[in-house]
């Protein structure tokens, strides 16, 4: 089915592209080779995302990142322009008004208009914020020190991740000396030339409680031994399906969903127990939704997946698909789950209405269960 998909995707992208052939040999009077050209250039950058991908799965990576950057940044072009025609359209047939949104003139305006909003996308993307979570629980002895827990979800690592963003994730680790660092998927995104450096740079990192991660979807279309043996190298313990506890709290590490396609389906597994009055469970997920069997078995979930929509007004699709964008939400059974906007972007590397960030969550002593939401740091 969602292969199905994927294809009904790439041939309504392809279909846009040819419109818009058609649409600039039309407007701007092209003769057969103004046309011509027209149609290859914008045939090779329609598929260049595409190819980039089995480049890499064939081992090219090189290529594939050059490729890769050329396409995803056309990708984000190609999807602010179109918006911005179909919102001209739009005011056209809600007001009645001519705004010639085919002349050439409008055409060149909405073009440099596409690249402006990308290229503010590009550095809000750059502006990493810090999410602060507090969360009281009575199974935290009283004379213990609370605990800080710093989540870090889909920070894509592979192709589109820069050096600074890779550097002022380092800083705020040692900044805010998380006691434990959890990974919520997506860490890893096909290979790139400096993947090896930063999981080495990762390893580095060792705080008192250890280095936590669960496979997201793009681990699995990475590879999932690939995946593995890249958070192996960067110093992180994998959670399979399974629980560790420390002093106070356990945290449950889940796979996504679509692990179920290369191994165990997930609904074979076996229910993990409800979460009891005297326990403090925390769920490590990537995508913000759970298997029905781990309902009432935590009582802070921690996920990422959606970006926060990433490019408004993309976040309105990324909204019907998944029921949420980011944020604290409640549970029927009395928990939370936190989603993170995450720290990195898939495809274009712009961010329009959702800033990255990490969270970092404080765990204390409290007579009862309760978690707070701030507002991330200036």
């Amino acid at each position: 089915m969602k292969t199905n998909i994927l294809y009904l995707v790439i041939i309504v992208y392809w279909l846009f592209h040819l419109y818009v052939w058609y649409r600039i040999k039309t407007i701007f009077s092209l003769g057969w080779r103004g046309q011509s050209v027209a149609f290859v250039t914008l045939m090779l950058l329609c598929f260049t995302f595409m190819l980039s991908r089995l480049f890499n799965l064939w081992g090219w990576f090189p290529p594939g990142q050059i490729l890769f950057r050329l396409g995803s940044t056309w990708l984000g072009l190609f999807f602010i322009f179109f918006c911005l025609k179909s919102l001209l359209w739009i005011v056209e047939v809600a007001t009645g008004w001519r705004l010639g949104r085919d002349r050439p003139a409008v055409w060149s305006a909405t073009v440099g208009c596409a690249v402006l909003i990308n290229v503010f996308g590009y550095f809000e993307a750059q502006n990493m914020t810090v999410t602060r979570l507090t969360m009281t629980t009575p199974s935290m002895a009283t004379d213990t020190p609370p605990v800080n827990i710093m989540q870090i979800s889909d920070a894509h690592y592979g192709q589109w991740v820069s050096l600074s963003r890779h550097e002022w994730l380092l800083e705020q680790v040692q900044k805010e000396q998380p006691d434990l660092i959890v990974v919520t998927g997506d860490f890893i995104d096909f290979e790139g030339d400096s993947q090896g450096r930063f999981m080495d740079q990762w390893r580095s990192v060792r705080p008192p409680l250890g280095k936590l991660a669960v496979l997201g979807n793009h681990e699995t279309l990475s590879g999932i031994p690939a995946s593995l043996a890249w958070l192996e190298r960067g110093g992180f313990k994998v959670l399979r399906n399974e629980v560790v506890t420390f002093d106070g709290f356990s945290v449950i590490g889940w796979d996504d969903p679509t692990v179920s396609r290369y191994e165990i389906p997930l609904d074979r597994i076996g229910p993990i127990h409800p979460v009891q009055p005297g326990e403090c469970m925390l769920l490590l997920h990537h995508q913000p939704v759970w298997p029905p069997h781990l309902a009432g078995a935590f009582d802070l979930g921690l996920a990422g997946h959606t970006h926060g929509g990433q490019i408004f007004p993309f976040g309105l699709v990324v909204f019907l698909t998944n029921g949420v964008l980011s944020g604290l939400q409640s549970t029927s059974w009395g928990g939370w789950y936190f989603i993170s906007r995450g720290a990195g972007t898939w495809g274009p590397p712009v961010r329009l209405g959702a800033p990255p960030e990490v969270t970092l969550l404080t765990l204390s002593h409290g007579k009862k269960k309760n978690v707070s939401f701030a507002q991330p740091d200036p």
